[in-house]
């Protein structure tokens, strides 16, 4: 902090962030789990402006070849599990297509190691590698080590106690038996949903769409970032109307006391589509909004956190997902891409 001629302070964000990237950039050189986690923690202070900067591949590639987080170096998986979220939330469109080497050798590494496998973020990990091996230029090695994961994972969901509820269990289950981990999710038609409340009831169906781009986006009022999304996503709706794009929200089956119970019954579906009227009415929120048997976590979409926003083509086929309401513009590419054929 420092002092400006009034006497006010003021705090030199610029300086700061510098400093603690040298500092990171320093102990990321140690070749242990604390350097594995400064090399993360880098990518993750790292400004929005600075993400299309030349050299963001190199401060993303860092994590992947890291000795920190190998088990030699890694006993007790900080280092792995700093990966693993590395992988989750930083492992984006267009990133992977620069990164196939060191991501094919990171996968087939825990593929190696059973202890990712083994834990409650198995099914995360899964998803990090098919996220990877979803990309166009994909090798067929990388495919098969998916599916290698993707069914030493499903043994463990379903033997080892690595789950403190049932519920929990069933949900990576589910994600494991998807075709989302089955790499059969990108290119084919959208799976069905079982939609028990529309607040159009001319839109109840991916098949009331077809021939439209359609924006499907998992959210709940629940949900403070798409409850704050929601001005954005309406300004995106008023800059396509007229264009053949429909927008769809997907939300579980909210009650009056913001409960969203699993595999609602008809007094639950009619208790939520009269929170959901409100809500909308209260937002200014234009439809249609789904009410989803399988709820906003749908795990045929592969939906682990929202908002989740996926994109399809007018054939219905899923082209985009994982997006987020917050970056309107990368949503506008999404829709610009499947409004063009399939190469």
């Amino acid at each position: 902090c420092a002092l400006d001629a009034s006497g006010t302070s003021s705090f030199d964000v610029t300086s700061t962030h510098e400093r603690v990237m040298a500092r990171l950039s320093r102990l990321s050189l140690r070749r242990d789990p604390t350097g594995m986690l400064a090399a993360c923690a880098r990518v993750r202070v790292m400004p929005r402006s600075q993400w299309h900067a030349p050299d963001v591949i190199e401060f993303i590639r860092a994590p992947l070849l890291h000795p920190g987080w190998l088990p030699s170096a890694d006993p007790d998986s900080i280092g792995l599990q700093a990966l693993v979220r590395h992988l989750q939330f930083r492992v984006d469109a267009p990133y992977p297509s620069h990164l196939l080497p060191e991501l094919e050798r990171v996968a087939n590494l825990l593929l190696q190691d059973p202890r990712p496998l083994a834990c409650v973020a198995c099914e995360k990990v899964v998803r990090c590698i098919s996220t990877v091996a979803m990309v166009p230029e994909r090798s067929p090695s990388l495919v098969a080590v998916c599916e290698q994961a993707r069914l030493k994972a499903l043994a463990s969901a379903r033997s080892a106690p690595t789950y403190d509820d049932a519920r929990s269990r069933a949900g990576a289950i589910a994600f494991l038996e998807s075709d989302l981990a089955k790499l059969a999710f990108f290119g084919r038609v959208a799976p069905t949903m079982d939609v028990r409340w529309s607040s159009d009831p001319g839109v109840r169906s991916l098949t009331d769409v077809r021939g439209k781009v359609v924006v499907l986006e998992f959210w709940s009022i629940t949900c403070g970032p798409c409850v704050g999304n929601i001005p954005r996503m309406e300004q995106l709706k008023r800059d396509l109307a007229g264009t053949p794009v429909a927008f769809i929200a997907v939300t579980g089956a909210v009650q009056e006391d913001l409960s969203e119970p699993a595999n609602p019954t008809s007094e639950q579906i009619e208790s939520a589509a009269d929170v959901l009227g409100k809500f909308m009415a209260s937002k200014q929120m234009s439809g249609p909004v789904w009410v989803n048997a399988a709820g906003v976590f749908d795990p045929a979409y592969g939906v682990q956190g929202i908002p989740h926003v996926v994109i399809l083509d007018g054939q219905g086929r899923v082209r985009a997902s994982d997006l987020h309401p917050a970056d309107t513009q990368a949503i506008r590419r999404a829709v610009a891409a499947a409004a063009e054929p399939v190469r």
